[in-house]
């Protein structure tokens, strides 16, 4: 059984018995924010929130003028 917190490889390398299946310390640590990193992480999703709402009501204008014959998935990442 393979689970997250080290790589197949290690994982794969050591002999059964060795393996303890138990929560990794490393992750529960990094998984703990600090106000620096909580208020990035804010910022960052109200950042991201805006994009896409300019870029959904760009292609609803769009394809309410033009149709949508003239967005593909390459014209759309293009803008």
């Amino acid at each position: 059984m393979y689970l997250t917190g080290a790589s197949y490889a290690v994982y794969e390398a050591l002999p059964e018995e060795a393996i303890e299946l138990a929560d990794s310390p490393v992750l529960k640590t990094k998984s703990i924010k600090n106000q620096v990193e909580a208020d990035g992480m804010v910022t960052a999703h109200l950042r991201d929130a805006y994009a896409c709402c300019r870029f959904f009501a760009e292609l609803e204008n769009d394809i309410t003028k033009n149709g949508a014959e003239d967005w593909t998935e390459l014209s759309a990442a293009a803008r």
